[in-house]
């Protein structure tokens, strides 16, 4: 008696071990719940930031202003300041004047509207003088022509990309979940869920296939791996979780999955409410469910799968069918019908991405190429004024000597001279005096005087106090010890 009651207990756990076992689809429920759970959220498009294009006439407006008086009055029509609407013969014999009128023309009415004088500046529309012009053109016009790219390249979208839209696409995601848009949890239909009334073998309608009556949305095939079997399929052990049974079940051989018991499967996937749906949560998903594939003769299985088909049976599979995935599993992983949608959605928001960062990165460039512009601009300022106030009288030069040697509006200039900038922009700061080894400030006076004469030989070679050589014209090593540079420095060195 106590030998069979062993053999007994033996051949219930061979039993037990050959039926597919409680809670052994839970996995598989909760990757295709996370998939529901996108329907409760907001798709999170990324914003592509627009070309700022307030700094990119900003810069225009200033090449424009250092452009020859000739080139500036040929936009008017005559004295009337008003401007062309087209291109005329003179504009036209510039190479690419075609992809650059906009621009000029946009220049050339900033410049004569009758707006306040400080506003103008702002805009970057300056009234120059004609020695100023002559600084600063050449290297404005480098600036401008940078800037111009900038401004007239598009972002590297297609145009669904461009225009895609979070509502519309998540419209699209609740219909590879249900079936149709308009449902939900509570709403959901065995037939919008697979397309058309399945019929009654539960494993043809749980064949992974977007033809109508089989397992082709989301909801269909949580039906597949969760519903209880019925009728002719023996009834598994709750597979997922206890309330996925559902109460009737599947009949087998009788009539489809009830659309309560749909719902009652749709139910036990948490929320996705307030949360957001990125393109690395889309692949995420896609992916969580990918893994979980099986495979068996050739044959791809999501859920649990014993043998001969996923009819329900605890003996069988409940699960859902995959055919030829040996040979083909892209394509048939490909027949679940939401992975290509949400892959091509991730790819969609990631170009977004992409263009959202090339744009935010452009338009840094933007700023710095307004600061840059602005520099030369007050650079120009400087030499054309140190032109004017080193006159030459009688044969000598005639110094400015109000002009202190740190004075410069600019980093670049500053430095140049031999000072110190203290500031937090090319053009915001100070310029100060700064000692340097082996020089006193007096020095250091007198060689910022000597470098404003720049590559003018004559000028720094007269520049004396009575017969006393204040500069003159010859190489030293300056900073780089590699190089040696040919120009006017202080003559008491």
């Amino acid at each position: 008696m106590k030998t069979l009651t062993v053999a007994s207990i033996w051949l219930l756990t061979i039993g037990a071990a050959a039926n597919i076992d409680r809670g052994e689809n839970r996995l598989e429920h909760a990757a295709l719940c996370n998939l529901v759970a996108l329907t409760d959220g907001t798709v999170d498009i990324p914003v592509v930031p627009p070309v700022d294009l307030t700094t990119c006439q900003y810069i225009q407006n200033l090449n424009f202003s250092a452009a020859s008086q000739e080139w500036q009055d040929s936009f008017y029509k005559g004295d009337t300041g008003k401007v062309h609407d087209d291109a005329q013969p003179y504009h036209k014999a510039f190479k690419g004047h075609e992809i650059y009128w906009a621009g000029w023309k946009a220049a050339a009415a900033a410049a004569k509207e009758q707006t306040p004088e400080p506003a103008k500046k702002e805009a970057g529309v300056l009234a120059l003088s004609a020695a100023t012009r002559q600084q600063a053109k050449r290297r404005l016009q480098r600036v401008a022509e940078a800037a111009h790219k900038l401004c007239t390249a598009s972002p590297a979208l297609s145009p669904e990309q461009i225009t895609l839209d979070g509502s519309k696409e998540l419209t699209k995601i609740k219909a590879a979940v249900f079936g149709n848009p308009a449902k939900d949890r509570s709403s959901a239909t065995t037939n919008e869920a697979f397309g058309a009334a399945p019929g009654n073998a539960r494993a043809t309608a749980c064949a992974a296939d977007q033809a109508n009556g089989k397992a082709k949305t989301v909801a269909a095939q949580l039906a597949c791996i969760c519903t209880k079997g019925a009728g002719t399929a023996t009834a598994a052990n709750p597979v997922c979780t206890d309330k996925t049974d559902g109460s009737t079940g599947w009949q087998e051989g009788t009539g489809p999955v009830p659309d309560t018991d749909l719902r009652a499967v749709l139910k036990t996937c948490a929320s996705g409410k307030g949360q957001l749906i990125t393109a690395q949560r889309l692949r995420a998903a896609v992916e969580a469910v990918r893994t979980l594939i099986t495979e068996d003769s050739g044959a791809g299985y999501l859920g649990k799968f014993k043998s001969t088909s996923c009819n329900g049976s605890s003996g069988n599979g409940v699960c859902v069918s995959f055919a030829a995935y040996g040979t083909g599993p892209a394509d048939a992983f490909a027949k679940l019908g939401w992975p290509a949608q949400l892959t091509k959605l991730a790819e969609d928001m990631e170009a977004r991405e992409t263009a959202a960062a090339a744009s935010a990165q452009s338009n840094a460039m933007l700023r710095q190429l307004a600061d840059q512009a602005r520099a030369v601009v007050d650079e120009a300022e400087e030499a054309a004024a140190s032109q004017r106030d080193g006159t030459i009288t009688n044969g000598k030069t005639k110094s400015n000597v109000k002009t202190a040697p740190c004075s410069a509006k600019t980093n670049t200039t500053c430095t140049r001279a031999g000072c110190k900038w203290e500031g937090t922009s090319e053009t915001e700061g100070t310029c100060k005096p700064k000692d340097r080894e082996g020089q006193t400030v007096t020095e250091a006076a007198k060689e910022t005087q000597c470098a404003r004469h720049g590559g003018d030989k004559t000028a720094c070679e007269n520049d004396k106090t009575g017969d006393k050589q204040n500069c003159a014209w010859r190489k030293e090593k300056d900073k780089d010890p590699e190089l040696e540079n040919e120009m006017c420095r202080n003559g008491s060195l």
